[in-house]
């Protein structure tokens, strides 16, 4: 047996070094990656080595550009799932830790994605194709609404230029046209499939249609795609986009027997199977851009319940020609799914082209805040929209796409003090919110020359700022504003092609409520 009083023999030299070396190499792994993590460079948090001298030892070789792959969004290399594309880099960034390794943060990722809660159960578990659900382009369309032909010069001192820091651009997060989809709606997620299988054997007419035409609707999404994939000939796959436009209009106007039950059935409102793969696009496909629009504003209408096809939902009709007399339902305006307040500046939950047949239906959407008069706006807060109507006799509008003379209010009181509360609300926006963009509505009362002018009812045509006006009458404080178009939007949806509103399914319906 060992003596345990005598010390225990010491171990090899060799094998104190190699232990030595061995705890010394796993103390710098691990500041290595630490360092890798926060983002620095290991070779200087670390080893203290400057820059200069990684350049002598020749580990950074002096170019004039290095293609390095980033992402669009968050300028570093692609991680897993991103969007990619190639940007030119200078190598001093590259030293600077600009551009890492993606690494680590993808298995951040990665940990986070094992961590977040199932999806709902009515959401199949997998894609049958990769979404592009992240990628924006650099870069939106500018419109040219106006530029076609000559532009007509109006007898003002407003036909100059912008003053510089009013210029027509509108802020990156409303000039960007990115469709998010939303969360499934409390309403879809409280249907199960025993109370679905039950009412849909119900003998149902429209909605055994409206399932068969949803079908259809979806396996032209997936020819679309298919033939994106294929790299099949533009003229091929412009027929389906125009035969997926046709599913979209009529959907929206004149499809019959839509209601919760057959969205949950066809999974209309989830990202694999539904509309959000229009608005959403694919890695191989990217759909005009009107049709994502309009596929977008179909998925809120039936995201908040609204699936009526008549165009005066929520209306209560009077007997009357000229429609003077309608007004909101009350029961529809108590819906907080339904009901959408119009005070707000900018965009929000419209899209370019939206159409209405009354100006009433525009207050009901939230697109305009008062059925009759043209300005909407609120005392210290400038103007939210207005509407082009023509005005009458005496009115010196004039319309020229991306510029607009719009007049104001004229005071009825001759030697009148302060201008009309419409008008304040127009030059509160041009004086104290140049930055607040307002919403512009084209109505069909319009002169029938305004190559602008939608066929039928009212269009909404994009955001415009108000840069300047001229007090042309002091009596009646008579004003006239000069709007320009903002920047970075899709042209005004007037041309005669397929981005064309109101589509041919709303004139149609437009027409029957004539006779």
């Amino acid at each position: 047996m060992a003596d345990r009083s005598k010390p225990a023999s010491r171990l090899p030299a060799w094998l104190v070094d190699q232990q030595s070396l061995a705890a010394k190499a796993s103390d710098e792994f691990w500041k290595i990656g630490q360092a890798k993590n926060r983002g620095d460079d290991p070779m200087t948090t670390i080893y203290n080595i400057s820059d200069e001298a990684l350049e002598k030892l020749g580990i950074f070789k002096k170019v004039e550009k290095l293609q390095v792959e980033v992402t669009e969004s968050q300028g570093r290399p692609s991680a897993i799932g991103e969007q990619r594309q190639f940007v030119s880099v200078e190598p001093d960034k590259i030293r600077k830790n600009e551009f890492r390794d993606s690494r680590p943060l993808a298995k951040v990722q990665k940990r986070k994605a094992s961590k977040s809660p199932a999806r709902d159960s009515i959401e199949p578990r997998k894609a049958s194709r990769t979404l592009n659900t992240g990628f924006v382009p650099a870069e939106m369309p500018i419109a040219e609404s106006s530029k076609v032909g000559a532009a007509r010069k109006p007898s003002t001192s407003l036909d100059r230029p912008a003053a510089e820091d009013r210029s027509a651009k509108v802020p990156k997060s409303e000039a960007e046209t990115k469709y998010e989809p939303k969360d499934l709606p409390e309403w879809l997620k409280t249907i199960n499939n025993v109370t679905m299988a039950r009412e849909l054997k119900r003998p149902d007419k429209e909605r055994t249609q409206a399932l068969r035409s949803l079908d259809a609707f979806k396996d032209c999404i997936r020819r679309c795609e298919d033939a994106a994939a294929a790299k099949k000939p533009e003229a091929q796959l412009e027929k389906l986009f125009e035969e997926l436009r046709d599913h979209v209009h009529k959907a929206e106007i004149v499809l019959k027997g839509v209601d919760k039950l057959v969205v949950r059935k066809t999974n209309m409102l989830t990202i694999q199977n539904g509309l959000p793969r229009i608005f959403m696009g694919t890695i191989d496909l990217d759909y005009p851009w009107d049709l994502r629009a309009d596929a977008w504003q179909l998925y809120l209408r039936w995201h908040r319940q609204d699936f009526k096809t008549d165009l005066l939902r929520g209306i209560v009709t009077r007997k009357e020609k000229d429609r003077a007399s309608d007004r909101i339902d009350p029961e529809w305006a108590k819906d907080p799914l339904k009901k959408i307040p119009a005070n707000y500046h900018g965009q929000g939950h419209l899209v370019l082209g939206q159409w209405w047949p009354t100006q009433l239906c525009a207050v009901r959407d939230g697109a305009h805040g008062t059925p009759q008069g043209g300005i909407w706006g609120a005392k210290g807060k400038g103007a939210y929209s207005i509407v082009l109507s023509g005005g009458g006799p005496g009115y010196k509008d004039r319309d020229e796409g991306d510029t607009i003379w719009y007049s104001g209010t004229d005071k009825k009181e001759a030697d009148s003090s302060d201008p009309t509360e419409n008008t304040q609300r127009l030059i509160e926006s041009c004086d104290e919110f140049p930055d607040r963009p307002v919403r512009v509505l084209r109505s069909s009362q319009l002169s029938a020359t305004n190559r602008y002018r939608p066929k039928y009812g009212l269009r909404y045509d994009g955001l415009y700022r108000l840069v300047e006006y001229e007090l042309l009458d002091k009596s009646k404080q008579e004003h006239l504003f000069k709007l320009v178009r903002c920047e970075n939007q899709n042209p005004i949806r007037c041309e005669n092609n397929a981005a064309r509103r109101p589509t041919k399914y709303e004139e149609e319906e437009f027409l029957k409520l004539k006779r």
